[in-house]
């Protein structure tokens, strides 16, 4: 079995084909904050919504603390995040 980590960008859910309106996947559109580290070989945490969860970004994306990031997929109770666009 390979780890969702390992696998690329372009192999992680949107967040366009996520079923948004399932009540499981509906914190998946949300955008947190990092508060530890986060890479695709290191769990990190981020707050969103008011709660605290584990997370890992995709590829060689490095996340700092206090950086803003995108939910784009789960695996399990692991949210995989990316770092949010600047508008």
């Amino acid at each position: 079995m390979i780890s969702i980590a390992r696998q690329s960008k372009e192999n992680v859910l949107s967040k366009r084909q996520l079923d948004i309106d399932s009540p499981t996947n509906s914190y998946l559109a949300g955008v947190g904050t990092a508060k530890t580290i986060i890479t695709a070989s290191r769990r990190g945490r981020i707050r969103l919504y008011g709660s605290w969860w584990s997370a890992i970004s995709i590829g060689n994306v490095i996340i700092q603390p206090n950086q803003k990031v995108s939910v784009i997929d789960r695996n399990g109770m692991v949210l995989i995040v990316e770092p949010t666009q600047a508008p």
